[in-house]
């Protein structure tokens, strides 16, 4: 993010994403190179984190974020399990041996190996790229993630890849990927397409959206008597949480909600009397009183 520099060196990230020639960019008389660099990155950070990394320099816009697959499981904080069952000592030996195998298998070639895919698997390749762009048009769904949604259908071949490979580990692994493979990784890349969604609106959230998450949180739960809530007032809404001081401190939440259809105001008759005006009653819609995502705005 630039501690160390006055603008972060994300050539090194988006350069070795692709494999191309690493050059470093020192004030030397040798210029130190990477041919053939592979670059592999797993962090677990706080959701903070990303935040702040999108607001790094040139994240964003160089499309350092749009080169990773995210993962944003809910918090289970309130809910861990105090002793948990182990995996399976089948599970766990079966994909040691697998991942030992494949390691040594890989880092015994002398020269990178070009993998291939039949006919059938290069045109399900085809029918993704034709799917996935139309959705990056605007209005549809992965509009406002085109840098990540560009690169989706690269990250499907890989996990396609990578899928062959496992199913292939004591046998000819060389032989082409299969058109079903390319199926699985589809499949696997709904889940990754989901959770950027939300790791992208985390990014992007202000304040008045993370109250309006947790009001939606509020509004599903059932209350005491098991009922749930048809009307609400702002005042009700401050007291709901801890977060919230008055009721001007709830009122962008509110309003963004009803932005979104999950409140409908019904502003009070004029009196033609002085004083402070009633207060606002919202209409609460009923979907919420069924079990749904808490992540309905976005």
């Amino acid at each position: 993010m630039g501690r160390y520099s006055s603008k972060p060196n994300l050539g090194v990230f988006l350069q070795a994403h692709k494999g191309e020639r690493l050059q470093a960019d020192r004030i030397t008389r040798e210029q130190p190179t990477v041919d053939k660099p592979a670059l592999t990155i797993g962090v677990t950070p706080q959701p903070a984190v990303l935040q702040e990394l999108g607001a790094a320099p040139g994240a964003r816009d160089r499309g350092l974020l749009a080169r990773f697959l995210y993962s944003l499981p809910p918090s289970n904080l309130g809910y861990r399990k105090i002793r948990t069952t182990p995996v399976p000592d089948a599970v766990a030996t079966t994909y040691d041996v697998r991942l030992s195998a494949l390691l040594r298998t890989l880092t015994a070639l002398d020269e990178p190996v070009t993998v291939t895919m039949t006919e059938a698997a290069d045109l399900a390749v085809e029918k993704l790229q034709e799917q996935f762009e139309v959705q990056l048009r605007p209005d549809e769904p992965l509009a406002h993630i085109k840098d990540w949604a560009g690169k989706l259908v690269g990250h499907i071949a890989r996990i396609a890849v990578l899928l062959h490979l496992a199913d292939h580990v004591a046998g000819d692994w060389r032989a082409p990927v299969e058109a079903a493979t390319v199926d699985r990784a589809a499949e696997i890349a709904e889940y990754y397409t989901a959770h950027t969604l939300a790791v992208f609106d985390l990014i992007a959230a202000d304040p008045a959206t993370e109250d309006a998450h947790a009001l939606l949180q509020w509004l599903q739960r059932p209350k005491k008597d098991g009922t749930h809530r048809t009307h609400i007032k702002a005042h009700d809404a401050v007291a709901s949480s801890r977060r919230f001081k008055k009721v001007p401190d709830v009122e962008p939440a509110l309003a963004l909600l009803e932005q979104h259809g999950w409140l409908r105001a019904d502003q009070p008759p004029a009196s033609g009397q002085r004083g402070r005006p009633q207060a606002v009653t919202y209409r609460v819609h009923p979907l919420l009183s069924a079990p749904a995502d808490t992540n309905l705005i976005t």
